[in-house]
This record gives structure tokens, sequence and C-alpha cells, in this order.
């Protein structure tokens, strides 16, 4: 079994330089994940000079963890969606999903783009009485929005008191996607760069600072999963999630090929694709806090019990495992804009498991903001909205609740007990240290406090990573910064 992306390409993907020189652009774009480079593309399209920056290789973040639906269908349910943003925003937001879709589709036609695009359905099923309660609710208010949504209770496939089919969702292949069009980009005049990671931004426009080299910029748009330097102290109305996904190949025709997800808090999400002769299933689910579940093994464990009772009988083999992070705001929606305290800083996060359509959105909404147009969207996606106060207090509370434990536990392993290739927190001389040990025995020494507000780390089976349980940064085995909004890796002792 391997631990990797179904999306796993790193052979095939093309590679651009790093930046070694001071350079000037009209807009800073940094971030290389479907935010970035759809931003990029959209802004070059539009005329704009564009410099795009990448820490590491194009795709190399989330965009290439996830399990890549397409669905106007939010995380957060239009009845949450009803409550806070009213009728007319939870229709815009399933409305401007939908934008995001057809814009995919328009742009793989017309820069012939070979991503595995398939248009199909997508249904949201109960799995019990309570949840169909709740699926009523739902297909009344999309209903009523003019939504075509139907509800139907014919056979699945497998046992549910119910679902919704929503038409016209769609899968792709993300990297495929986000490399391919990264390349017509850079095509259009945007300077991409690789191996460049943003160290600071300064000026009353922007300079973007890196190890060797700057960009002059008018504007800069983070587009990095968390922004880097954390504009607005965007983390404390975001709330960081791990998610576990196992691929499996499946007899053929057991499921439809479509998009499937059911009403569980936390929910299991899957597609099933078709092949010559065998279909694909991708399963993700067993969410929790980044840095506060159980071992990773044990969820996914959890999500092979889950796919054995889904498909009683049926011989499936799983072939890969992995895991990835998602980021879900006090409100149900992301923050797509102008920070409060910039004017020349725009963002993209905040996209709970709607990563591929939202950071789809996110570039459209951008490119508008910088060209001067206000629309309904780029309101209701602001970053400058203040709502969802119950959601920021639970999240202030989270952090001080993980500051205090992380401080007080005294759970610690030994030395010896570490195994090769995997990582703990160990007592030497009195004090913690997060230890990582190599395949070959070589042990790293890290201080185990993560570098943005000082919470204790803990280890990532499934990640091989370090997992900040107040703000969900994650930091590599080694102690360098993978996900922020930490900066700066672990200390080295």
């Amino acid at each position: 079994m391997e631990h990797s992306s179904s999306w796993d390409i790193r052979a095939e993907r093309p590679s651009f330089p790093a930046l070694n020189a001071t350079i000037d652009a009209d807009v800073a774009v940094i971030g290389g994940g479907i935010a970035g480079v759809m931003t990029a593309y959209q802004l070059a399209k539009a005329g704009k000079r564009v410099a795009l920056l990448e820490k590491g290789k194009i795709a190399d973040g989330e965009t290439g963890w996830t399990t890549a639906f397409v669905t106007c269908v939010t995380d957060a349910s239009l009845t949450e969606l009803t409550r806070t943003f009213g009728a007319a925003g939870a229709k815009l937001a399933w409305a401007s999903g939908q934008l995001a879709i057809d814009e995919i589709e328009r742009i793989i036609a017309a820069e012939h783009i070979d991503c595995d695009f398939v248009r199909r359905s997508a249904y949201i099923y109960a799995p019990d009485t309570e949840g169909l309660a709740t699926l009523h609710r739902e297909y009344e208010l999309a209903s009523s929005y003019g939504f075509p949504v139907a509800m139907k209770d014919a056979p699945l496939g497998f046992s549910t008191t119910g679902y919704i089919e929503v038409p016209n969702q769609a899968t792709f292949h993300p990297v495929k996607f986000v490399t391919e069009l990264a390349k017509r980009a850079e095509k259009l005049g945007v300077q991409i760069f690789e191996q460049t990671e943003a160290t600071g931004c300064t000026g009353p426009e922007g300079i973007v600072e890196t190890k060797n080299g700057k960009v002059r910029a008018e504007t800069v748009i983070l587009a990095t999963h968390i922004p880097y330097n954390d504009p607005d102290d965007i983390s404390s109305r975001i709330t960081a999630y791990q998610s576990y996904v196992i691929e499996a190949t499946i007899p053929k025709g057991v499921l439809k090929e479509a998009i499937y997800w059911d009403t569980n808090k936390p929910y299991h999400y899957f597609r099933v694709d078709g092949f010559a002769d065998h279909d694909r299933l991708i399963l993700g689910g067993e969410d929790h806090k980044t840095g506060q579940g159980e071992d990773s093994a044990v969820h996914t464990k959890n999500l092979e019990t889950f796919l054995k009772e889904l498909l009683p009988g049926v011989s499936y083999t799983i072939v890969r495992t992995w895991s990835g992070q998602i980021l879900e705001t006090i409100d149900g929606l992301p923050y797509i804009g102008d920070t409060f305290f910039h004017k020349h800083h725009l963002m993209a996060t905040g996209f709970s498991g709607n990563g591929m359509t939202f950071g789809v959105l996110s570039g459209l909404i951008n490119r508008d903001h910088i060209l001067g147009k206000t629309t309904e969207m780029s309101k209701l996606y602001s970053p400058r909205r203040l709502k969802g106060l119950k959601g920021y207090m639970e999240r202030g509370a989270n952090f001080v609740s993980q500051w205090m434990k992380g401080k007080m536990n005294r759970d610690t392993v030994t030395l010896e007990s570490v195994n090769p290739g995997e990582g703990a927190i160990v007592d030497i001389d009195g004090k913690k240290v997060a230890i990582y040990k190599s395949p070959s025995g070589h042990v790293v020494k890290l201080s185990p406090v993560c570098t943005h507000l000082g919470c204790t780390v803990q280890w990532n089976t499934e990640g091989k990573t370090w997992d900040c349980p107040c703000h969900g940064s994650r930091f590599k085995k080694e102690g360098g910064v993978l996900n922020g909004p930490a900066t700066k890796p672990l200390e080295k002792i």
C-alpha cells in the first residue's frame, strides 16, 4: 500500500526557475496551488504583469492532497448559510460555486487541457432517519432558491434512507489541471518562480522579499492556504482540520460514477471513477482539528471499516492512503479579497472542503477587485465581514485550552522507543524535546513549541509532520514550515 496521493505525478510536472533578482510586476501572487495559479492566469488574461512565487513546486501543497470534488454544495449547509447570510447570500454561495465549475470547464476547452474533467451528479445521502430530516430541509431550501435538485429514495448501491441529487457537478485531476494552467499562464507572460519562499512583505504597496530576490508590485495576493503573514489575525477566524483519505479499486458497476457524501458530522465523502477493467473509489473523512486527533493510523483504519460496511460482500483492494488539511472559517464561507489593514494586500483562504471550487472562484474575485470591479460575490466573501462571533469565541477558547494542555501535559516516551521513520515528544534531561528518528537511525532534535503562538506540537504519523493543535501550523519532520500561520521553523536543539 502506498502513502501518497492519487494525483502524485511529480515526474511529469514542469519545472520553473527560482527567483534570484529584483523584478517589477503589477501583481505579486504568493502561492502556487489552484488559487494562486488561477489568479495569475486570470490577471494575465486581463493584461496585468504578474509574478507568481511558490516556496516548493507548483501544486505541491494542499491542492495535491484533495479528493478533487468540484461542487457548488458547500461544507456549511444551506440552512446554516441562510441563517448567517440570509436567503440571498446562501443562494449566491451555491450559484458562485456553479460559476466556478463552469469556469473550469471553459478554461479546459479553451486551453486544451487534459485533466480527466467529467461532469457528474453529486449525491448527498442520509444513513438514518435523523439525516433524512436534515436532507428534507436542505432540499426545500435548494428548491426554493431555484437549484435543479431532486429528492429521491431509489437504490444507490448501498443502504440509505434517502438522498438529494445535485446535477452538473464535476471531478478532475487537480495537479494535471494546475500544472497545465501554469504553463498556459507562463505563455501569457506570468513570471513563475519555484523554490522561492516569500520571507517578508514591506512598503506602502508591496515589496515581496525572498532569500535571493525581490518583487516590487502594486498589489500582493496571498494565496498560500493560510496567508503567510497572517494579516488581520486571520488565524483567529479559522480552524484547521485534518482529513484522511483512502483509494480502493472496486469491481466495475458496483456504484454509479458520481460524487457522494453523507449527513454525518463529521461526514464521509467519496467519488467513484470508471476505468477499463475496474472502478476507483476515493473515500475521505474522519476529520478532526489539526494536532488533536488520535494516532492517524486509527483514523485510516476507521475509514477502512466504513468502506467495509458501505460495501458488504464486495471484493476491493486498498491501494493508497493519505491525509490533507482543510481550513474552516467561523461563518462557513472563505475569505477572499482585501484585508482590513492593508489595501494593497488581497487574500484567498478558508476554503473548507471546497478547495477546488473556491480556489477557482478566488481567482475571479481577486481579478475583479484589481480591475476595480465590485460585485455581489466580492461583498459576500470579503475578509472584512464581521460574522460568526460565536465561532470566534470558540476558537479563542480552543487556543487557551490547547496552549495550557501542551504546557501541563507530562506524557513523553523514551528515545529508544521511537521507531525509525517516526517522531515523538520525549523527555531529555527533564525537558520535552520533539524527536524525529530517520529510517537510518539519525536523530533530529527540535523544540516542540510552535513558532506561531507557543503551543506544543504533536506528531502526525500519516503525514510525517509536526502539527500544532492551536491554529493548525504544520512543520516538516526536520522542523521546516509546511503550513502556516507559523512563518519560522521549529527551533533545532
